[in-house]
């Protein structure tokens, strides 16, 4: 059986602000497909913004979430990061121990935005599934320490 994720829902408290933001951000097709949600197409999985409710509204700190997107010009999307207005950014694109390049945006609604190179990604996933346990278990460990 093959699964595939289809959707991930962004809390956002104010969907204006969020369409401009994430047009700017990864220049994606995008479309209002209600006035409480925004979808943008990642590549086979869509990312929505959802208006948040009143009562979310008020514990958006906590109602925040994290993703992950694969990206394959990871300096383009860093300028557009820097030039879209993210609460908060990496001061630049990291080298991780365990093998891919990224950084951390946050929006402007508290999510955060994990952008990684996927050619990175790519060869350490090829990498896992060639390894054996005890050479994972090293790496694991070495990306700890």
């Amino acid at each position: 059986m093959l699964v595939k994720l289809y959707q991930v829902d962004l809390p956002v408290s104010d969907m204006d602000r969020a369409e401009s933001f994430y047009q700017q951000l990864l220049n994606v097709p995008n479309k209002r497909v209600s006035p409480e949600r925004h979808q943008f197409d990642c590549g086979g999985m869509i990312l929505t913004c959802s208006r948040a409710g009143q009562e979310q509204e008020s514990h958006e700190a906590t109602a925040s979430q994290e993703i992950f997107l694969a990206v394959d010009d990871l300096e383009t999307i860093f300028l557009q990061a820097q030039q879209a207005g993210c609460a908060s950014l990496d001061q630049e694109i990291i080298n991780q121990p365990w093998g891919h390049r990224s950084f951390t945006a946050q929006d402007p609604f508290g999510n955060s935005i994990v952008f990684v190179d996927e050619a990175s990604m790519q060869q350490q996933m090829n990498e896992r599934l060639t390894a054996g346990p005890d050479e994972l278990f090293q790496r694991a460990r070495k990306s700890v320490v």
